[in-house]
């Protein structure tokens, strides 16, 4: 890792945390509903936005009307089915990356299209308190990823440039994110194969890796 670099922003979802099999699964149900059947895969491709933008895309993509009131509704029921099916637990290797991050004396953000309820409640179970400098979600935000707004705001709140910072990262929208943000972005495959991640600038299979690279 170069001498640079200042920080390390991460997702949260399927970066520090195994949540998105639970996010998908929640969203599934939430579209069945009114009666749209959406894949798992639909949802790993576009995570990352907030999630008025995961349901204009799902509604568009089965041609189906899209409107706020109708994003709010859905995005709702979407949060309650997630917070009866998952429970908070970060990927093995997470802590030891995070503990060495530290010692070097690097700051850490996260960056995450999820809603700000959702985030600092796992935050809080799975983390020391105060261990981020800075916190962003889909709530801080208009536009989520993969505009680079979320990247933009928590750069700025760590008072630090693109340049000085690397983006870890887990699907297409929140890779493109951090590169227009003008961030290194490095991709873990958690949720999707390379070759979905072929825009980061380093893809590692896993959190070994991860360390290793930021070693």
């Amino acid at each position: 890792m170069t001498h640079q670099i200042k920080a390390i922003i991460f997702d949260m979802d399927g970066v520090l945390t195994d949540s998105m099999p639970a996010h998908a699964l929640a969203w599934q149900k939430t579209f069945q509903e009114i009666e749209i059947k959406i894949e798992p895969m639909e949802i790993y491709l576009i995570e990352g936005s907030n999630h008025s933008g995961i349901v204009e895309t799902i509604l568009k993509s089965h041609n189906r009307k899209y409107s706020k009131e109708i994003a709010t509704e859905l995005s709702t029921r979407k949060i309650q089915i997630f917070n009866t099916i998952y429970k908070p637990n970060i990927y093995n290797g997470v802590k030891k990356l995070l503990t060495m991050l530290q010692s070097k004396k690097l700051k850490l953000g996260v960056a995450s299209g999820s809603n700000q309820t959702t985030v600092h409640q796992i935050i809080n179970t799975c983390f020391d308190p105060g261990i981020f400098n800075a916190i962003l979600t889909g709530d801080d935000i208009e536009n989520g990823k993969p505009a680079p707004d979320i990247y933009q705001k928590t750069i700025n709140k760590l008072q630090l440039t693109p340049e000085e910072c690397i983006v870890i990262e887990n699907a297409p929208r929140g890779i493109t994110a951090a590169k227009k943000a003008g961030c290194t972005c490095i991709a873990i495959t958690t949720t999707l194969p390379p070759q979905h991640l072929q825009n980061a600038d380093k893809i590692v299979k896993n959190h070994e890796e991860l360390y290793e690279q930021l070693q």
